[in-house]
């Protein structure tokens, strides 16, 4: 195996024998762990576990200048326990969350989003900030007995469906015009591409849970288009060309004021 940085090449084979070449490697740790944006975090027993070498003998006992640089060795420090910051794709981001653990989410204590058809709980950015920037969020959602997930796309993002329990019917449209309906069932994944209109909905006799992971650390809301606000806003004579009949067919469609995303049918 062979490690390439800052020019200097060191060479670790694979039967164990780091000794050689550790004393270079921790240098190289050393002096990326001096860096603010470059701190380990993970402690000091770590690399002493997957080198087989003692890293606090090495420090403690070793020249007081750099084997490699002929610079002030620098101590490698464990970060504290306590720390809120969290260092993400080489960058220090702060969270201010208040949360205890910034890497656990607790998704089925959380409180849900209450609509006619069922309930919605979300670990978006907003939820979660560690997501931010992730490109990764992660939705659960139970649907009542004849609960549907409103007909919508998503602009950003691909879905990926995961069925917990229940018994779903699904459609799948995509931008040439084919369509797939199917069933689906406990243990059973379904993938959306981005872009691709779909729906859901429970057929059932119990609930049915989904749990869904977008490829975006946006709220769902934030990337999401259903087709009750997207028909409202065209105007009944646009609609009613489109459909070959009587604009007043759409006069009198109603227009929420707020995303439907879990309805409920009638009767």
């Amino acid at each position: 195996m062979i490690f390439r940085l800052g020019g200097a090449i060191l060479g670790l084979n694979r039967t164990g024998n780091y000794q050689g070449h550790i004393r270079e490697l921790f240098s190289l740790i050393s002096i990326i762990a001096s860096k603010p944006k470059c701190a380990i975090p993970f402690p000091c027993e770590a690399i002493e576990n997957i080198f087989g070498v003692s890293f606090r003998d090495y420090f403690e006992n070793s020249s007081a200048t750099d084997s490699l640089t002929g610079n002030p060795r620098i101590q490698i420090r464990t970060p504290p326990r306590n720390t809120e910051a969290l260092h993400l794709r080489g960058r220090q981001r702060t969270i201010s969350s208040g949360m205890a653990h910034p890497n656990l989410y607790k998704l089925e204590q959380a409180a849900p989003h209450k609509y006619s058809g069922g309930e919605l709980r979300g670990a978006s950015q907003n939820e979660f900030p560690i997501l931010a920037g992730q490109g990764a969020s992660l939705y659960s959602v139970r649907l009542a007995e004849g609960g549907i997930r409103e007909p919508h796309w998503h602009p950003a993002a691909w879905e990926f469906d995961y069925c917990l329990a229940g018994r779903a019917r699904m459609t799948v449209l995509d931008p040439r015009g084919n369509s797939d309906s199917f069933e689906v069932g406990p243990g059973e994944v379904v993938f959306v591409p981005q872009g691709f209109y779909h729906y859901f909905e429970n057929i059932g006799a119990c609930e049915l849970h989904f749990l869904i992971l977008f490829n975006t650390s946006l709220a769902e809301t934030e990337d999401d288009i259903g087709i009750a606000r997207s028909v409202s806003v065209i105007p009944p004579d646009v609609l009613g060309a489109v459909f070959g009949v009587s604009p007043d067919v759409f006069a009198r469609l109603p227009k929420p004021a707020e995303p439907l995303v879990l309805i409920k049918k009638s009767g």
